[in-house]
Order: structure tokens, then sequence, then C-alpha cells
């Protein structure tokens, strides 16, 4: 009974870890004075999203993007320090009504699409978020480097029903780093 009991909370906290997704594209371009990213999910299970926003429930992902600065000298052990951090939640489902997809977010608003190839392109990428001005940046070229990520949760809960999330997991990417368009690659 007991090694019974050990098997089921083994594979529900194993299963309530976020699985590792393929692999996000990042770009990056200097804009006049403002530094924008561009973030893509490679990889990302597109039949499931589209599956579940079928089946008249939301998805949800996370784009997360971070500007460091190095840490050079005697206090490198310390870590490199975190400039800016910006976060983008986007939400997807499908409307009935209106016979549309549609995405939702803080920062574009709400998008509606006729074409499923066209919806799941705009699901997947976040183009041109202005991470930072680029006159605030005043150390030397190499000192700055972004690092970012995907969060993928092709079914969005809300609470208290998030529990059900321990038998759902996200799907996440591991941290993508690029330098600094125009900046050389530091010297180590």
């Amino acid at each position: 009974m007991a090694d019974r009991m050990f098997l089921v909370l083994f594979c529900l906290v194993i299963g309530s870890f976020p699985v590792c997704a393929d692999t996000v594209s990042l770009d990056a371009a200097r804009v006049g004075d403002l530094l924008e990213v561009s973030i893509t999910l490679k990889g990302g299970d597109a039949e499931q999203v589209i599956a579940s926003i079928q089946d008249g429930l939301k998805s949800e992902i996370v784009f997360q993007a971070r500007l460091y600065e190095r840490n050079w000298g005697l206090f490198s052990f310390l870590g490199d320090r975190l400039f800016v951090e910006r976060k983008v939640v986007q939400v997807a489902y499908f409307d009935f009504f209106e016979d549309m997809y549609v995405v939702e977010s803080e920062l574009k608003g709400t998008r509606k699409y006729e074409q499923r190839e066209e919806f799941m392109r705009d699901f997947f990428q976040l183009a041109d978020l202005r991470l930072q001005d680029m006159r605030d940046l005043k150390r030397e070229p190499g000192s700055y480097y972004i690092l970012a990520r995907i969060r993928l949760d092709p079914v969005r809960l809300v609470p208290p029903l998030n529990i059900i999330s321990l038998f759902y997991s996200s799907a996440v990417t591991p941290w993508q780093e690029i330098q600094i368009p125009g900046h050389p690659e530091p010297k180590l």
C-alpha cells in the first residue's frame, strides 16, 4: 500500500514540473535609440493549442526578456546585474459566435484571425518588443546581453481550477542568449 501511495505522489510531483519545449528564436535590433527584441517559439505544440481552444478552453504563452549588464572585475563572482525585465502574456481562444481565433495581450490588445496559420504565427511570436532606450546604457560595448525564454500553457486554468494543473504541464524553453546589436562579443 505504501508503495502505491509513493508511486502516486511521485507521479503527481514529477507531472507538475514544466517540460522543456523546443527552442526560442531571439533577434534584437536597434531602432533609433531603442533596443527591440523579437521572440518566437520554435517547435511549440500547435496541435495541442488548437485542440484546447477548439474545446472552448484558453491557451496562454508568456514571453520573458531580460537585459543584463555584465559584472566585471573584483565583484564578478556576485553575478551579472539585471538591468531590465519585460514579461508579456498572450491568451488565445476561439470565438464560436464570430468563428474567429482571438489573441489578447496587454501589449498589442485584442486581435482576431479567420485563418488558422495567421493566428498560430501571431500567437507563437512576439515581434518588436521595446526593451530599453539605448541612451541609458552607459558602459562599454560588450557589457550587455539579452536572455529570453517562453512558457506555453496549452490549457489555461483559472483559480480555483488551477489545482488541475498538476495534470497539465507547461512547456518552458531554456534561456536563449544574444549580444546587443552593434556590441561585440566580450573577451573573457
